[in-house]
């Protein structure tokens, strides 16, 4: 395409917006001196982290109002490291993000070196709960849940874990690397099952 034609197409944009402009979330985050001078290859558009490794969404919810989107963040470098946690940023847009503390970090015996991997499902009585993979003092995969400390903090800044954590460890015969990535399905699986037991 020629640059008049893509110019064309620009304008019609516009017009068929109304004139609104769309605007990146890291116009927030990064400030100007930085966009292109010092980190051109970040993106000004698509999600990241305000800073440091990010990788998979852990899981993507909306919950009363407004989008949260965790996701594998190495709060210490810029590269896959010794301790993951769960990033955490919210949306009532999906283009404007507001990043705040991670949600998850490695605390405790059954997640001491990370929280990896996982997802947030609803369960009934409109109850988020987080399924993911902790990295334990052995280095083994175990399964962990966490739940909102405040159910009335819309931004969910602060998860408690559960205290009969891990809830599921490696069956026998499966590789230690190979038992993690917990789906919400099990999470509700695992809600019923505790529910007929009451």
């Amino acid at each position: 395409m020629g640059n008049y034609t893509l110019l064309l197409l620009g304008f019609f944009f516009v017009l068929l917006c109304g004139g609104n402009e769309v605007h990146a979330s890291h116009q927030y985050v990064q400030p100007e001196a930085t966009k292109e001078a010092k980190q051109p290859s970040r993106t000004s558009y698509h999600f990241q982290a305000p800073k440091n490794w990010l990788n998979d969404p852990n899981s993507p919810m909306y919950y009363k109002g407004s989008y949260h989107l965790y996701y594998q963040h190495n709060p210490y470098g810029a590269v896959f490291g010794k301790t993951i946690a769960w990033g955490h940023a919210i949306s009532y847009d999906l283009i404007n993000w507001i990043h705040l503390n991670n949600a998850l970090y490695p605390t405790n015996d059954f997640d001491s070196k990370s929280c990896w991997s996982g997802s947030v499902t609803i369960l009934p009585g409109q109850k988020p709960v987080i399924l993911y993979t902790g990295l334990d003092i052995k280095n083994q995969h175990v399964q962990n849940i966490a739940m909102p400390k405040n159910l009335s903090d819309p931004f969910f800044r602060e998860w408690n874990k559960y205290s009969h954590n891990p809830i599921m460890m490696r069956p026998d015969g499966v590789n230690k690397d190979d038992f993690r990535d917990p789906t919400g399905n099990l999470a509700r699986q695992i809600w019923k099952m505790e529910d007929t037991c009451r």
